[in-house]
């Protein structure tokens, strides 16, 4: 049993917009966007828990939005929009003033969207097509703006993240229409080994417990619809929490049309 709901945005205008952007770890505040102070920008904000106050951390303004945020809360990716195939990403630093810091200079039209930042917030992840047809999956060192391919195919590179506990790195591939998912061990440094998914599936994860034994994740293939299954990594197991097909047509199998 729980408290019934409290809505935390009461006294926001009639018609403001609010996303929730990532809790602490310490679970004591929260991220959020909100359109209350100018409706055409949502800006970033935090909530404490303890005392219901909001914080104001960032302003949107013209074509730059938030992204996506460090796990200490610390650090900042913003996309700054300037056509549908070309944009820019900066990093702004929390409680730092001055200019956010361009982390894609480039010439031409080339796309670039943050995909996850390392544990420790020092690294951010991004796909691009500067270079290629494909999306491709790059990291940058925040602190020297070095750059690094991580991985390019003859495909889009769709995804590239650690899980909530550091201890797999996660990364996914749009091959032809099939999602192709790949893992890897960052403690032994080696593919880490994934239970039999069915169909063929490749899997988004969306969430993964505090020492990652449990993700959370979907599971995408040809053959059946988009499902939501949670994985053991130790007992090397899944199981699926919720059936989308009706009951007349879940034990019945699947084939995948050309």
């Amino acid at each position: 049993k729980g408290s019934s709901h409290t809505d935390l945005m009461a006294k926001d205008p009639k018609g403001a917009r609010t996303g929730f952007a990532g809790g602490a770890k310490n679970g004591k505040t929260f991220l959020y966007t909100s359109n209350r102070r100018d409706r055409r920008f949502l800006d970033l904000y935090e909530y404490e828990l303890a005392t219901g106050k909001s914080t104001l951390l960032w302003k949107s303004s013209g074509r730059r939005a938030f992204a996506m945020a460090s796990r200490d809360h610390r650090r900042f990716a913003i996309v700054e929009t300037l056509s549908d195939v070309n944009n820019n990403l900066y990093l702004v630093r929390r409680g730092k003033k001055g200019k956010p810091a361009l982390l894609t200079k480039h010439q031409g039209d080339a796309r670039y969207q943050p995909t996850g930042f390392s544990p420790d917030g020092k690294t951010l992840f991004y796909k691009s097509d500067a270079e290629g047809e494909f999306f491709a999956l790059y990291s940058i060192d925040l602190k020297r703006k070095k750059t690094k391919k991580v991985l390019a195919e003859n495909w889009d590179v769709d995804a590239g993240r650690y899980t909530r506990g550091g201890r797999y790195f996660f990364t996914l591939t749009n091959v032809d229409g099939t999602f192709k998912a790949s893992f890897r061990d960052v403690k032994k440094n080696a593919p880490a080994k994934l239970p039999t998914l069915p169909g063929g599936a490749g899997l988004v994860v969306v969430h993964s417990s505090k020492s990652d034994r449990y993700l959370g994740g979907y599971l995408l293939t040809d053959t059946a619809p988009t499902s939501l299954y949670v994985i053991d990594m130790e007992k090397q197991n899944l199981r699926k929490l919720v059936e989308v097909l009706p009951e007349s047509l879940a034990k019945r199998p699947m084939v995948a049309g050309k």
